[in-house]
């Protein structure tokens, strides 16, 4: 064991910006009428859920200095999309792609807690949870709906980042939040 405690067996982490209000409390209110009722704030993922291979302090050191390299970003979401292998119905992005690449490829390089992604990281606004072969159609075109009548803007700022931790109980809690393209604390 280390200075920094001992890792935890069964604990996942995970790296989000989440989705400032209105248009955040508008999916959030959109996702829980989806199937598998979403419970999360909406978010974008950098870092999808993994265990990792150093305790988490010093995981948040190598993050946090990393996130200092990179400035806040707008983005701008799109159209209702689904997933095919695991059916999942998620808002895609034009605007911040390229940096919310950028950002996921930096820090999953990082001895630790890189991993080889189950599935190639396309980033996107997750809806539902995965969908009944039967019932995808149907439920696409209600999502298709409800953001339709969205009025306002489907553009906004990734200006923070949060470290999430999933404990063996399974709730997400957040560790800590950094502003992007601010020193690391000392």
């Amino acid at each position: 064991m280390d200075s920094h405690g001992p890792l935890t067996p069964n604990e996942l982490y995970a790296l989000v910006g989440y989705v400032p209000n209105p248009l955040g409390g508008f999916l959030d209110g959109l996702r829980r009428t989806m199937p598998g009722q979403m419970t999360s704030p909406a978010h974008l993922t950098f870092l999808p859920p993994r265990p990792l291979g150093v305790n988490p302090e010093a995981a948040s050191t190598v993050i946090r200095d990393k996130l200092r390299l990179f400035a806040a970003f707008d983005v701008t979401l799109t159209s209702v999309q689904c997933f095919p292998l695991t059916n999942v119905l998620y808002l895609a992005l034009s605007d911040g792609n390229v940096e919310a690449r950028k950002l996921h490829d930096a820090l999953n390089f990082e001895v630790g807690f890189s991993q080889r992604e189950e599935f190639d990281y396309r980033p996107h606004i997750t809806l539902s949870a995965p969908l009944d072969s039967s019932k995808i159609e149907e439920t696409q075109r209600l999502a298709e709906l409800a953001w339709s009548r969205w009025p306002f803007s489907r553009r906004f700022t990734i200006g923070s980042v949060a470290f999430l931790r999933r404990p063996a109980s399974g709730v997400w809690e957040r560790l800590w939040t950094q502003p992007l393209g601010i020193p690391a604390p000392a």
